[in-house]
């Protein structure tokens, strides 16, 4: 079993109990064994269905629920009975001691949508697992239409191990405000979500929401003059510096970009951002940043086109010939270093408010954000994109 206590504690229990225990996580072996040795209704619970003894065991669901279960039980009350009384599904025994990381809370799927996500339970325990972490963050944080979505991704669970569950949090808040258009959140979504999309395609357009949530809650209203470099018209091209707020918003949003994201990084001093025009046409922004190794000359940092497209070569061509028509340089010698900045928290605040309401706080998205939330939250679609491939 483990420990010496849990050794002593398996002593005289059916086998098939002990066997069921050893399959569950360390936290819960010693508890399981007291509550299987006081009974052996309790005992038959624990190889019939671990989720429901966890449940009892781990303290997290309602006392009241727990106490009418543990009557039902005693009373001999079918399983169906005692799992109603705590508030989970029956297709919950079906699953694998090796999955449940945490204690089952009551679902709030509908009988419909819980036959549904029965159905997908995968086989491999590993998978379940981390599966099952993921519906159950779904449905906490979002919708049945989002989880059912999730249960029923084309993604293979085993490469995550379950207790290294990517957040949904922000795909979730993406989905719930992708159905509320008329609030300020939802009118931020571009792309929406709904539930023909895969993983791939739906971190992509949470992840442009996210920019916009992020240039809405950071934005300081600042204009610069100092270019660093000088504007100007090179082949039929324009070069414009983006200096203010206002400007960085409609080049990011021209051309479907996160240009609207950079109002800080501009604003400190860490970088300069240019348009590049062909009349009234943007053809691409370059972001331009001290040299690290070369004091006071320009680094190109990115190049980027419509939808955060490569440029042709062409474009390319152009920059470097711009920059070396330069007369001189007016660059920081060393570029500005600067943490992260905290979002506006009264923008903050008004913006996810409805949403927060609706699905409760957690650390990531609480009505008081850090200086690092929107970096976690960008993060944790990074990993959602990388899943899906």
């Amino acid at each position: 079993m483990g420990s010496v206590t849990e050794m002593n504690e398996a002593r005289g229990l059916p086998q098939p109990v002990v066997d069921v225990v050893r399959r569950c996580r360390r936290t819960y072996r010693r508890r399981l064994l007291a509550f299987a040795g006081t009974s052996s209704r309790r005992a038959d619970l624990v190889v019939a269905c671990p989720a429901a003894a966890i449940a009892l065991v781990d303290g997290s669901t309602r006392a009241d629920a727990r106490a009418a279960a543990i009557t039902r039980l005693e009373q001999g009350a079918p399983l169906k009975t005692v799992m109603d009384q705590l508030g989970l599904p029956f297709w919950y025994r079906r699953i694998p001691p090796e999955a449940i990381l945490r204690a089952p809370m009551p679902s709030s799927l509908s009988e419909e949508g819980n036959r549904t996500v029965a159905g997908r339970l995968p086989a491999d325990p590993v998978a379940a697992g981390s599966w099952l972490a993921h519906i159950w963050q779904a449905e906490a944080w979002s919708h049945e239409r989002f989880a059912l979505w999730v249960s029923g991704l084309a993604v293979d669970w085993s490469r995550v191990r379950p207790e290294r569950a990517v957040d949904l949090r922000p795909l979730a808040a993406f989905a719930w405000f992708s159905g509320q258009l008329d609030l300020e959140g939802g009118r931020m979504v571009v792309r929406t979500w709904h539930d023909r999309l895969g993983l791939a395609k739906a971190a992509d357009n949470a992840a442009a929401w996210l920019r916009l949530v992020h240039a809405a809650t950071q934005r300081r209203a600042y204009s610069r003059d100092d270019t660093w470099l000088r504007p100007g018209r090179l082949k039929g091209h324009t070069f414009v510096p983006l200096l203010s707020s206002e400007a960085l918003d409609e080049e990011g949003r021209v051309l479907n970009h996160c240009a609207d994201t950079y109002v800080g990084t501009v604003e400190q001093g860490r970088a300069r951002l240019f348009s590049i025009r062909r009349g009234e046409s943007r053809v691409a922004t370059l972001e331009i940043q001290p040299h690290p190794n070369h004091p006071g000359r320009p680094i190109v940092v990115q190049l980027r086109g419509r939808d955060n497209a490569e440029v042709p070569d062409d474009i390319w061509r152009l920059v470097f010939l711009w920059l070396a028509k330069q007369r001189s340089y007016d660059l920081p010698v060393q570029q500005q270093q600067a943490g992260p900045m905290t979002p506006d928290e009264a923008r903050w605040e008004r913006l996810f408010r409805p949403y927060l309401l609706s699905v409760g706080e957690d650390e990531l998205i609480a009505m008081r954000p850090t200086a690092t939330t929107l970096t976690r939250l960008h993060a944790c679609l990074d990993r959602l994109e990388r899943l899906a491939r």
